[in-house]
This record gives C-alpha cells, structure tokens and sequence, in this order.
C-alpha cells in the first residue's frame, strides 16, 4: 500500500486536479435544455438537426395554440409562431380568429399579417383575408378589429382581392340629382359592409388593367340608374314608389354581365321635407337588397370562376 503524508506535494495537485475537473463538468450539464439556433449552424449534419429542432417547436406551438387552457399561452404561442415564420400554422391561425379571447384573437390577426405572403396559395390566401375581413368589420373587441384591419391591408397588397369601379350614377327623372348621388353612396356602404374584401377604392385613382394584373386583382364595373321616383297623395300620408336598375359590369372594359332590377314603395307625411326622406328611404332600402342579394353574389360568382 502507498501512503502519502502530508509534507508530499503531489497528491494535492491530484486532488486540485480533480476538484476542477468536476466544476467544470458541472458548468457543461445545464439543467435546462438550450434552443438550438438556426441561424448559426456550421454545416448540413447540423443545419438538418436545426431545422429537426425548430419543426419540433412549432408542432409544439401549434399545439399550445389549438388547446392550452390558459389564453396568454395560446397569444404567446400565436406570436412566436409569427416570429418562426411558421407559414404551416396559417390553417390554424385561421381557426384561432374565432377564439373566445380577444388577446388571441388580435395576436392571430397579426401572425397572418406577417406569415402570408405571396407565396401562399390563393385559396387559403383568400381564407385568410376573408375572415380578417370580417373580424375588421364586426368584432366588438376595438383591438381587434384593428389588428384585423392592418393584417388585411397588408394582404390586400399582395393578393388584390376584387375592385368595383363605381359609375357616376344616373337619373331617369329630371331634377333628383340629390338622389343618384345617395344612390352612389349607398351602394358603396352596402360593398363595404356585406363584402369587406372588395375595394371601391385604389391608391392613386381607378387602376389600369396592367395594374389589375400586377396585384392579381380582378376589376368589375357597377353603375346604378334611378329609373322612376314618384309621390303619390294616399289620404294624410303620401305613397312614395321608386325604381332602380344596376348594371355590373367587368373593368376596365366594361363588358356588360347582367342587371339588378327592382321596384320599392314606402309611406311617407305629406309635408315636403317627409317627401324628401320618403324618396331617400325607398332608394336607399331598394339599392341594399339589389346590392347584397344579387350585385356581390354576381361579382364574387364570376371572380370565383375567372380564368
């Protein structure tokens, strides 16, 4: 047996030896595991396994998404899968807009804001902008509808969606200039309530067909024409009839698709200022249901079958 005694220097160095050896395996054992970061890899063994790593944090994340019973989880989960660029997780995204939380329903307005892009196929691209669409226009959380209304912005940029060019109206009749301009704001309100993914308006002026094109939009045309309006005595009240006609059309070359057709009547006062309300509620009632039970179904119809 070998013995050292104190006086001998050199099992002290062993032992200092040891002591460091055991620190410092120590410091290489975390007890968390660390995030692999991508954007470092040196070579293709560890790039795959990078990649491996980060598919693996977003099936978690999808899940976290979808289930987790804690709503800041579900908005945190939303967020990160934005910040990973998880354009797999649109489809639930999607789904996460009709969220009982209104923080996970902004965050999910936002990760499609930046997830979607041009390389989206159309049809989950027009999933996407329809519902943020709707959430922009009746949400009741204010937040919300404003992350829906920037998200949607950005993708009408890139997808175009539909443009109505609206006419300069007409009138039948003599002297209801007052009417066929409240006719042309009518149709536009009811557009943009009943189908908020169609713009009335474009950036700069009515776009040229190259422009069209550009955005991948497709352009349509609608005019409306106040046939007849007419106030008829009806004992103390007066029986207001009126008539409207709206050509659809396609744009900019203005090939005729059909007519909306139709005839209204309301009761007004006598007086003259009871008249005037009369004529405006016939019309505005009577382009509201031409518009939303024949114009937008026409025009949503024939983009969803354009070539």
């Amino acid at each position: 047996m070998v013995r050292y005694s104190t006086s001998d220097p050199l099992p002290w160095r062993w032992l200092l030896a040891l002591f460091a050896m055991v620190q410092l395996s120590a410091c290489t054992s975390p007890k968390t595991p660390l995030l692999v970061d991508t954007s470092g890899s040196p070579g293709p063994a560890g790039s795959a396994s990078a990649a491996a790593a980060q598919l693996d944090e977003v099936a978690v994340l999808l899940t976290q998404l979808r289930s987790h019973a804690v709503a800041a989880q579900r908005q945190a989960a939303a967020q990160q899968l934005a910040d990973r660029g998880a354009k797999r997780a649109i489809p639930s995204l999607i789904e996460a807009l009709a969220d009982a939380d209104g923080g996970v329903r902004a965050a999910s307005c936002s990760a499609l804001g930046v997830l979607v892009d041009s390389s989206v196929e159309p049809a989950l691209r027009d999933r996407a902008q329809a519902a943020l669409g709707r959430l922009a226009q009746d949400d009741a959380d204010q937040q919300v509808r404003s992350s829906a209304a920037a998200a949607h912005a950005k993708l009408e940029n890139i997808s175009g969606g539909i443009y109505v060019a609206l006419g300069d109206m007409a009138a039948t009749p003599s002297g209801e200039d007052a009417l066929k301009a409240h006719m042309g704001t009518v149709i536009a309100k009811v557009i943009a309530a009943k189908a908020p993914t169609m713009k009335t308006a474009w950036p700069g002026g009515p776009p040229s067909s190259e422009q069209l094109k550009a955005h991948r939009a497709v352009g349509y045309f609608v005019n409306g024409t106040l046939a007849k309006v007419s106030a008829e005595a009806a004992g103390k009240s007066t029986a207001v009839s009126c008539g409207v006609s709206i050509l659809i059309a396609t744009y900019p070359d203005k090939n005729i698709l059909g007519f909306a057709d139709g005839q209204a009547r309301v009761q007004s006062g006598s007086s003259p200022k009871s008249i005037k309300f009369g004529k405006e509620a016939c019309v505005s009632a009577l382009v509201e249901s031409l518009v939303a039970r024949k114009v937008i179904k026409t025009l949503q119809s024939h983009a969803a079958n354009k070539p």
